[in-house]
Formats: structure tokens, C-alpha cells, sequence
């Protein structure tokens, strides 16, 4: 199940309040305009690779959209480290590096 972490109305504020038209959002986000509208009104859900473009486009941390999502977010994975982290790692915008946790409060 896909959780959609992603609220139309704060993404469209984010979006003017940083100067960024629709095309802009769209172009920097390898998607069309008419889907950032989409988005915006609620008619479309962004994909998860998408999701994550958006919001480091929008400045929005992804953390902060994880402990808004509670509980479904935080599920560990055998090795501890946190489910939806690991999932965003494989989506190809970061890799783990050695010594790196998903949850700060978590030790070695």
C-alpha cells in the first residue's frame, strides 16, 4: 500500500510562495504540466518517485511528511532500518552510506 503523503493545498503554497509556475514544477520533475495540476487539485496522486522530486523541489522534508504520516511510516525492517527510508534509497536519490540509520535514535 502506498501511502499518499502528498497534501495538493501545501504543495501548491510551497510552489508559489517559492516563485515556481507550473511549468517550472513540471520541468523540474520530469512530469507535464497538466499532471503538477492535477496534483494540485487533488484529481491525480503523484507517483513515489514523483512524491520525492516534488517535495525536494518544494523544499519539503521528507522526514517531516514521514512523522505526519504516524505510525504506518514507521515500521522497521529487519536490519532496523525504517521501511519507507530504504524505499526512497532504492527510488535512486540517495544510497545508504555505512554508519547511516533511518531513525537517529536508533545505535549500530
Amino acid at each position: 500500500m502506498l501511502l499518499n503523503l502528498y497534501d495538493p493545498v501545501r504543495g501548491k503554497s510551497r510552489r508559489k510562495d517559492l516563485g515556481l509556475s507550473v511549468p517550472q514544477l513540471a520541468a523540474l520533475c520530469g512530469v507535464s504540466s497538466m499532471a503538477v495540476y492535477k496534483y494540485e487539485s487533488g484529481e491525480l496522486r503523484p507517483s513515489f518517485l514523483t512524491f520525492i522530486k516534488l517535495a525536494h523541489h518544494l523544499r519539503i522534508s521528507v522526514a517531516s511528511l514521514v512523522e505526519q504520516a504516524g505510525p504506518l511510516c514507521q515500521a522497521k525492517d529487519a536490519d532496523g532500518w525504517n521501511v519507507l527510508v530504504k524505499a526512497i534509497y532504492a527510488a535512486g536519490t540517495a544510497a545508504p552510506g555505512a554508519g547511516h540509520r533511518a531513525n537517529p535514535d536508533d545505535e549500530g
